[in-house]
């Protein structure tokens, strides 16, 4: 307090205190149309960043040994490992030995076999490529499959900038942590409420490794960034973990 006995002035002494809270929402499904096999799309089953751990092999089964049969070790199977999809193209004989198996025969099967289809639904698009021979195709991960994650930070009092309010949505200010580690190329889409009381952030997590994580990730604000209205300053590197 400072001013006269009479005519006091309360002087705001007090640094801003801050609660962050975050929810994983609208997630985007993991999807991969191959590269060898045309128009042969997986989707994931799941939407989120888990998706892009689920991969798609093509091989070559075993070739019948006499004209026209398809024996046990030449036919279409599916096999699944964890979210490892292998797909084992069937065959018959000649002496080209010709695989037998189309690319609706190979959507058919992924989404007939009860370990496949709850992890991937499988599809040809356009339908007239559905009658293409199935080719070969190297492992391949599913791509783009993304977790929003939405972070509120609310604050005891109503804050700004260090040196402008602009400054709270910066998106620099707000280094998104994941198992400890800080990293800066998560950036977020910044909102400041016209309170100056809270802020949201959305964060697109597209790396299962980087998706929330309760007692790892974190959210931590730069230096002395945010400061309530009478310039008092957030602890020096105030840091929120992530429930």
């Amino acid at each position: 307090t400072i001013g006269t006995t009479t005519n006091p002035v309360v002087v705001d002494a007090t640094a801003p205190t801050a609660k962050a809270t975050a929810t994983e929402v609208g997630k985007t499904a993991a999807k991969k149309e191959l590269a060898t096999n045309t128009g042969l799309v997986f989707t994931a089953k799941e939407a989120g960043v888990d998706g892009n751990n689920i991969s798609i092999t093509i091989v070559d089964n075993t070739t019948p040994a006499n004209a026209g049969e398809v024996d046990t070790n030449g036919k279409l199977t599916v096999q699944v490992s964890g979210k490892d999809i292998t797909i084992e193209l069937g065959n018959t004989y000649d002496s080209a030995s010709k695989i037998s198996s189309t690319l609706d025969d190979i959507v058919n099967a992924i989404n007939n076999d009860l370990q496949a289809s709850a992890l991937v639904e499988a599809s040809v698009s356009p339908v007239e490529q559905a009658t293409n021979k199935g080719q070969v195709e190297s492992k391949v991960n599913l791509a783009d499959g993304t977790t929003e994650l939405t972070v509120t930070i609310n604050f005891s009092e109503a804050v700004k900038g260090k040196t402008a309010d602009t400054n709270l949505t910066d998106a620099a200010t707000y280094t998104y942590k994941h198992d400890g580690a800080s990293d800066s190329s998560i950036t977020p889409t910044v909102t400041v409420a016209e309170d100056k009381k809270s802020v949201t952030l959305v964060y697109a997590i597209t790396d299962k490794t980087k998706k929330l994580q309760a007692g790892t990730s974190k959210l931590s604000i730069a230096d002395n960034k945010v400061t309530d209205l009478a310039g008092n300053g957030l602890t020096a590197g105030t840091e929120f973990t992530l429930q």
